[in-house]
């Protein structure tokens, strides 16, 4: 019956059999063999015809943000899928750099209490304003380290700011809101913001995020919100 399905799914999008098989054959490793797999598998191929890849890597990227919030539902699939679309659509990106950038993230930016939302649009907008997924991802992944590993500068930031943690502070304010109250913890000076936060990749990502292309990433994010 699955593979009768698959066949049929080819037909329709005018896809590979073999490739989707591929894809059939991930979605039942990840999520078990169910009434919805290839429903999954159409979300897939969907994903993959708007961004020009494969079922395959489209499903890697779907899986990977869906189990790093701890939902996995059809639903859920089809949600990460929309946002990956908009976010080739807007940003410098592919969906097979997608993938690779978004897909060890997901988990430290789940555990921050960054919206899905806010994951993509804030790729989207790096990735605009650098030219690279990868270094949009980088950039993003520091200020996680940053704001996980926190230096006595981040804590004394946080107190000021009434919170206990970043994942609190972020579950107030947004993930970029968050970095906008932290940076007016400080005097503003290239130092002060060095201090608070460390590497050289979070600063870039900061000082895009809440200056120079503020702009571009506030357009991205209303984008992940339609």
């Amino acid at each position: 019956e699955l593979g009768t399905g698959i066949r049929a799914l080819a037909v329709e999008f005018g896809g590979d059999a073999v490739t989707m098989s591929k894809a059939a054959y991930q979605i039942v490793s990840a999520v078990g063999d169910t009434s919805e797999t290839l429903d999954s598998l159409r979300v897939a191929q969907t994903l993959a015809n708007a961004s020009v890849s494969d079922a395959a890597t489209a499903f890697d990227l779907m899986s990977a943000v869906t189990l790093a919030y701890g939902d996995s539902s059809l639903a859920a699939q089809k949600h990460v899928s929309d946002l990956a679309i908009r976010t080739v659509q807007l940003g410098k990106t592919t969906l097979p750099e997608l993938t690779a950038a978004v897909g060890k993230a997901a988990p430290a930016f789940a555990g921050l209490n960054v919206t899905q939302e806010e994951l993509f649009g804030t790729i989207a907008g790096l990735a605009g304003v650098s030219g690279s997924t990868s270094e949009a991802m980088t950039q993003m992944s520091a200020i996680a380290s940053t704001l996980t590993n926190r230096s006595d500068a981040m804590s004394k930031a946080f107190r000021k700011l009434g919170v206990k943690t970043a994942a609190e502070l972020i579950g107030k304010k947004g993930f970029n809101g968050a970095l906008i109250a932290l940076r007016d913890t400080t005097d503003g000076t290239a130092e002060a913001l060095t201090k608070l936060l460390g590497r050289e990749e979070a600063m870039r990502a900061a000082n895009v995020i809440t200056g120079a292309g503020a702009a571009r990433v506030a357009t991205s994010l209303s984008e992940m919100g339609k």
